[in-house]
């Protein structure tokens, strides 16, 4: 899993994050997303803005009323780096996304759609080349001969490569 976390996190939150995660895969294995209390949700988790996966990188909270507190939070969306804000009520439920990174070796890179191997051995044909610098770089290393490992996240049903790495294969003596 993908939950990064830093010293900033209190103990707390930082299980009943991780408790209401495994909850989740547990109660179904391609679960999606989880419900999450605001409370609860820190600096680099992930929440779900307008349908989307996001990793806070800011947040807030204030009191409106004598009853009621509002939690602010600033957070980057994870596949296309939009900054998105919400405001929720700490009472309320919030949704949390299920992110995955997976490592893959590309095989192939055939105009915008790239064949992908696990570790495994298996195939996977349905990851798309990134656009921007990294798909053009990936496709001009892979044209040279390189052999490549890419790094793909998972959200909310949407896969994309985040990074890309050259294998460097070892000195035989």
């Amino acid at each position: 899993m993908c939950l990064d976390k830093t010293n900033l996190m209190d103990p707390e939150s930082i299980v009943a994050y991780d408790v209401a995660l495994a909850r989740a895969l547990a109660s179904v294995p391609r679960k999606r997303s989880f419900v999450v209390s605001p409370t609860v949700i820190r600096l680099h988790s992930y929440i779900v803005i307008r349908d989307r996966p996001c990793k806070v990188i800011d947040m807030s909270t204030s009191k409106t009323g004598c009853r009621s507190t509002k939690a602010h939070f600033v957070a980057i969306d994870i596949f296309t780096g939009k900054k998105m804000e919400t405001v929720s009520c700490t009472k309320r439920a919030m949704e949390a996304p299920v992110v995955t990174a997976a490592e893959y070796t590309v095989i192939n890179v055939d105009e915008s759609i790239l064949s992908l191997l696990t570790d495994d051995g298996e195939s996977k044909e349905d990851v798309n080349l990134p656009s921007g610098p990294l798909g053009k770089t990936m496709a001009a290393d892979f044209a040279a001969g390189k052999e490549l490992r890419v790094t793909v996240y998972n959200a909310l049903g949407e896969e994309q490569v985040m990074s890309c790495v050259e294998v460097i294969q070892p000195r035989s003596r």
